[in-house]
C-alpha cells in the first residue's frame, strides 16, 4: 500500500508529502534548522482556524493554552508567519489533533466519529488501532 493509505484519516501526511519532493522549499538546509527538518512556510494555507473553531475555541483561548496572544494566532491562521514544528507540536496537544492535520486535513470534512475516538485513545491504544487500521487496509474487510 502506497504510504497515504496508511494515515489514519486517508491523506498523506504533510510531512511525508513534502519530504518526498527533493525541491521542496519546505525542507530546510540551513540557519538555525537541522539540515531536512520539515518547516511550514508563510504562504502554505493551512487549516488552524478550522481546527480552532471545530474544538469550539475563541483566539483568546487557543492563545492561553499554548502561551501567545491572539495576535500570533491569527497571524498563524491568516498564513502570515510560519508554524515551526515545536508551535505545531504545542497547538496539536491544544487541538487534541495531530501536528500534520492542522496543515493537511479540514477537520469539517472528516468523519467526526472518528476524530472522536481517536481523541480519547490514549496513545499506546492509537498505536494498537492504527495496526489494525492497517491490517483492514492489507485484507480488506470482505474477507470470508
Amino acid at each position: 500500500m502506497p504510504e497515504a493509505s496508511l494515515s489514519l484519516v486517508g491523506v498523506m501526511p504533510h510531512s511525508l508529502h513534502t519530504a518526498n519532493q527533493k525541491t521542496s522549499p519546505l525542507v530546510c538546509s540551513g540557519g538555525n534548522a537541522r539540515p531536512g527538518q520539515i518547516a511550514h512556510t508563510a504562504n502554505m494555507p493551512n487549516h488552524l482556524k478550522a481546527w480552532r473553531e471545530f474544538r469550539s475555541l475563541s483566539q483568546d483561548e487557543l492563545a492561553a493554552k499554548v502561551d501567545t496572544t491572539k495576535s500570533v494566532i491569527s497571524l498563524w491562521e491568516n498564513d502570515k508567519r510560519s508554524l515551526s514544528d515545536k508551535v505545531l507540536r504545542r497547538l496539536a496537544e491544544a487541538l487534541e489533533t495531530q501536528p500534520g492535520h492542522i496543515l493537511d486535513v479540514d477537520p469539517n470534512e472528516l468523519d467526526n466519529d472518528i476524530i472522536d475516538i481517536w481523541t480519547r485513545l490514549s496513545q499506546t491504544d492509537r498505536q494498537q488501532a492504527a495496526e489494525i487500521l492497517k491490517t483492514f487496509l492489507k485484507t480488506g474487510t470482505n474477507a470470508a
